[in-house]
């Protein structure tokens, strides 16, 4: 019994999580479209699900378009494990419409668009060339025949396959509405393909020579077929036949070979891959609950019958039994229920190179505050249209060599299709911890919006579980700066070389974080987080720490390492763009010295100082970083300005970049091996 009530209490917390988790991603998608299908679908299944009717029939399919059959693939599950709201929201999703006969047919929409975008607006018909109709029951508005072909064409955002005009099950919907504004999905929508053969009055095909796809403006629309998606079935366009709800009519035109290069499959919303995950766990988890529940009636059965047996002998044992029982109680439920999976730790994965992140780490905060908020994090990517552009399929990434790892988190070399690649992903034990994922979440969002020469370029993010998020980005093939000043090429390195150039590159790239409005606050700037390529370009990366400026921004709020961070933060005072100027003195120490921070004082090297005596030294500002004699003197000048105990006697980034080119112009710099490295 206890089992049972266990897992019922478990398959509880999952739906609650499930459902903040959606209804988070329900409400922005309500934003940002007139009508969100899949959304209104999951209320429906809610909805019902409340009122205990039963489920919405299951959808069998006469086809299997390998755009379903790939989503299911990424999934490992099988079409007839779904119910029957989600097929139809992913087939939404997906961009497939059934025919008459229940056939599936593809739509594409422009390049990175998703299926919402497929129905347009009522400012996309509004026009004297367009009278549209309105129907005072529901206050909607709608096109038939007397819109001009042109306009129907031009704000149509979807297109269908010339080939199906010909198919017999795309029903004719012969002098029926074109285009309608929104609709209500009270009820399961029927949504269906059909096709519109446009005429005049004098029976000749009625579309303007000069009007083409939505897209591409190409001129080969030769029989004039509109298709159209409708929720429900064609209603004649008379606004005397108004129906008693709305409903939604969307145009497609016609795309032939030539036009493709403009039409995509529809971009997938965030919204259904969480639906599906969560679905999928759900049901993992009721299997389970199940198969328990069937394991312990027999477990009894067996039981009840040895007593029946053995009575006298389990009187006699029966104290002993009775604390053996409590024993194998305590460690079955210490074992079992600290290990039950969570929605994310049932799914699975098609990275071979990684150990299964749900069984790496058992969390001892409660499970339902954890999903919670990883169901936010995810739900922020769902709901911000840029990162959701930059979604990158966790099945087209290729794991291939770890090549560091830190406190917190762990980076690969890797593939993407055939660009070589950074994947970076939290450490295992780090990726059920609420504060870590919170801020690898905060981190994407920050790499996601830069964009800049001297910025680490963010090629998207990608994840098939919330424990898989990782972060894709380009590639440095010499790694950090770290690793070059240990390295024996340390020696040939020179300021009027090398040196000067990354210094430029890194002080660019604070101009531009500083230059942004609201300000960017690096906060971790240090030789580990600068990247070289193979021209020893430097960019600037890991933006874990970075924060927008505000006015009550403290170290309680994240910090970089200790030796980089400047006196004021360090004694609890708050952030400003001039910390990174002070953390930028450090680099520019290390650069020339090829040592640690603070190495060449002598008070270090007499005294052997640790991290936390240095720290304590520089929050007083007893302490300043040392250069080699024969730096160049406006370099030291440079060093010690950045360095300044008071924040407001230190040089802006821009102020660092335009002293340095002047160095630059002063000494006897190689100018043409910094023009090289952008050759």
């Amino acid at each position: 019994m206890q089992q049972q009530q266990y897992h019922q209490e478990a398959l509880n917390t999952k739906n609650r999580t499930v459902l903040l988790l959606l209804t988070t991603c329900l409400l922005s998608h309500r934003v940002n479209a007139v009508l969100d299908v899949a959304s209104k679908l999951y209320d429906l299944e809610q909805q019902h699900a409340d009122e205990g009717m039963d489920n919405v029939p299951q959808i069998v399919l006469l086809n299997v378009p390998s755009s379903l059959l790939k989503r299911l693939a990424e999934k490992s599950v099988k079409w007839n494990a779904l119910s029957g709201y989600l097929q139809r929201a992913l087939l939404w999703d997906s961009g497939l419409v059934m025919t008459s006969t229940g056939r599936l047919v593809q739509v594409y929409t422009p390049c990175t668009e998703p299926m919402s975008v497929v129905l347009t607006t009522f400012e996309a018909f509004r026009g004297k060339d367009c009278p549209l109709e309105t129907c005072a029951p529901t206050g909607l508005y709608f096109a038939d025949l007397k819109c001009s072909q042109r306009t129907v064409w031009k704000a149509a955002q979807c297109g269908i396959a010339a080939v199906e005009k010909n198919e017999t099950d795309v029903v004719d919907a012969e002098s029926t509405t074109l285009w309608s504004e929104d609709g209500d999905l009270t009820v399961v929508p029927d949504i269906q393909l059909y096709k519109h053969m446009l005429r005049n009055s004098s029976g000749s095909d009625d579309i303007d020579a000069s009007v083409g796809s939505a897209s591409t403006g190409k001129n080969t629309h030769e029989a004039g077929v509109l298709f159209t998606i409708n929720q429900v079935a064609p209603l004649p366009s008379a606004t005397k036949e108004c129906p008693d709800t709305p409903f939604f009519v969307a145009p497609c035109v016609e795309l032939y070979d030539t036009e493709m290069e403009s039409w995509c499959l529809p971009n997938r919303g965030g919204f259904v891959d969480l639906w599906l995950d969560s679905e999928i766990s759900i049901q993992s988890m009721s299997s389970s609950s199940s198969a328990n529940a069937v394991a312990s009636t027999k477990k009894a059965a067996m039981d009840i019958h040895g007593a029946t047996i053995i009575l006298i002998v389990l009187l006699i044992l029966l104290v002993a039994a009775v604390g053996v029982l409590v024993a194998v109680q305590k460690k079955w439920h210490e074992t079992h229920v600290e290990a039950s999976p969570t929605i994310y730790d049932s799914m699975v994965t098609t990275r071979p190179q990684q150990k299964n992140c749900g069984t790496v780490y058992r969390p001892s905060t409660p499970r339902n505050s954890i999903n919670k908020r990883r169901s936010i994090e995810l739900a922020t990517f769902c709901i911000d249209a840029k990162i959701t552009a930059k979604r990158i399929a966790y099945d087209s990434l290729s794991f291939d060599k770890l090549i560091a790892r830190g406190a917190n988190g762990e980076v690969w070399r890797g593939t993407c299709g055939s660009q070589v690649v950074a994947i970076k992903q939290l450490l295992p034990e780090k990726r059920y911890n609420e504060s870590d994922v919170r801020l690898f979440s905060h981190e994407i969002q920050i790499a996601s919006a830069l964009e800049h020469p001297t910025i680490v370029r963010f090629v998207g993010l990608s994840w098939n579980r919330a424990c898989d998020l990782c972060i894709v980005s380009e590639f440095m093939e010499q790694g950090d700066l770290s690793v070059l000043l240990k390295s024996a090429r340390k020696e040939g390195l020179s300021w009027f070389k090398e040196k000067l150039a990354i210094a430029i590159d890194i002080a660019d790239a604070l101009t531009y974080l500083h230059g942004r409005e609201p300000i960017i606050i690096h906060r971790d700037l240090k030789s580990l987080n600068v990247l070289l390529d193979n021209h020893l370009r430097a960019k600037l990366s890991d933006f874990g720490l970075s924060r927008e400026r505000s006015s009550d921004d403290t170290m309680t709020n994240g910090v970089g390492t200790l030796l980089w961070t400047a006196p004021e933060i360090l004694r609890g005072e708050a952030y400003s763009e001039k910390a990174d100027v002070y953390s930028y003195a450090i680099v520019l120490s290390e650069l020339d010295t090829c040592l640690p921070p603070f190495a060449l004082n002598a008070e270090v090297r007499e005294r052997r100082l640790t991290s936390m005596q240095l720290m304590h030294l520089a929050t007083s500002g007893e302490i300043s970083p040392q250069l080699r004699e024969d730096c160049p003197v406006p370099l030291q000048q440079l060093t010690a300005a950045c360095a300044s105990f008071d924040p407001s006697q230190r040089p802006n980034a821009l102020e660092i970049v335009f002293t340095l080119r002047n160095i630059a112009r002063s000494v006897k710099f190689d100018a043409s091996f910094a023009a090289s490295r952008y050759s």
